[in-house]
């Protein structure tokens, strides 16, 4: 009984720790490296994959440590499912932190996908139109010839690219800049 409680402690524990990561984490710098600006996937991608990871590894393990309850085949078969869905969606995020990019110069840009597939490289006067979904956090610019190229919001330095949008095109972006102001600062708002 007291493996249970030490796992489960330190499950809580890893869970506290990263959601206080969460609101500590600092997604303002892009990196530029020789004229080309890039937006890397933020942290939070990191510490929710390490939260997947130990919260998998927990319900794997669990059923292994009871197993002399009349209910072992029961637990073995659920823990089991979501450990595995923990554990995949873990490397899901690990491989958004690691690969998921956004990248622009001055006269082009590019995506990189989590599987580090990069975009053919689209100069600015191809971009037609972005939209932005609140539900999936997804950023979707329209090109002219209707290629789609889709990202998530939580990149690092996403400013940035907002900035370089208003000068290199004629797009009006003052709406998506006032929803991501509001979105960078979801922990600070008042809810109720």
């Amino acid at each position: 009984m007291i493996i249970y409680q030490i796992l489960l402690y330190t499950t809580i524990a890893i869970v506290v720790l990263s959601l206080l990561a969460l609101t500590t984490v600092d997604n303002s710098q892009a990196i530029i490296t020789k004229g080309v600006v890039t937006l890397p996937a933020s942290k939070i991608f990191y510490y929710l994959g390490i939260t997947c990871f130990t919260l998998g590894i927990f319900c794997l393990l669990l059923p292994w440590l009871s197993y002399e309850e009349d209910d072992w085949w029961l637990m073995l078969q659920v823990m089991s499912t979501l450990g595995i869905v923990f554990v995949i969606g873990a490397i899901f995020l690990w491989l958004t932190y690691r690969h998921h990019r956004l990248s622009f110069d001055r006269h082009e840009f590019w995506v990189t996908s989590f599987r580090s597939k990069s975009s053919t490289r689209q100069s600015w006067e191809n971009l037609e139109e972005i939209r932005w979904s609140l539900l999936s956090g997804k950023i979707t610019l329209l090109l002219k010839d209707g290629t789609r190229l889709k990202f998530t919001q939580f990149l690092s330095g996403l400013p940035e690219f907002i900035n370089a949008v208003e000068k290199r095109t004629p797009l009006k972006v003052k709406k998506f800049r006032e929803y991501h102001q509001k979105s960078k600062d979801w922990y600070k708002q008042d809810l109720f």
